[in-house]
């Protein structure tokens, strides 16, 4: 066992390590469902947008080209797939609202680029 450190030297340096580390996303469905400072209901929109568009058949996927859900239709997945209570259900104008901020968002970086 001479070769090998003692219990605090690696504890220490894990703990360096953990210090120093830069957490990065995979992919882009990470990080769309991660890049807020605090979780939300708008990061599993995010993630599902991303999903949706990466699995369309422009990005060689199955989903046909001309296929959209609507706003309510998105609200229900959602509902359902969180299980959402009474109280926590969105609606058709929540979906709107973050699909308006999306395009004014991708908009805004085109224009910088």
């Amino acid at each position: 066992m001479k070769y090998w450190p003692s219990l605090p030297v690696v504890i220490q340096a894990i703990a360096t390590d953990a210090d120093t580390t830069k957490i990065n996303a995979g992919d882009a469905l990470t990080a769309a469902g991660t890049e807020g400072a605090r979780s939300s209901r708008a990061d599993f929109f995010k993630s599902l947008f991303v999903a949706l568009e990466k699995n369309s058949q422009s990005k060689f996927g199955l989903i046909p080209r001309d296929f959209r859900l609507s706003d309510e239709s998105l609200a229900s997945l959602a509902n359902c797939a969180l299980d959402h209570g009474a109280e926590e259900l969105v609606d058709g104008a929540y979906v709107k609202r973050l699909r308006q901020r999306r395009r004014e968002i991708i908009l805004d970086e085109r224009a910088v680029e």
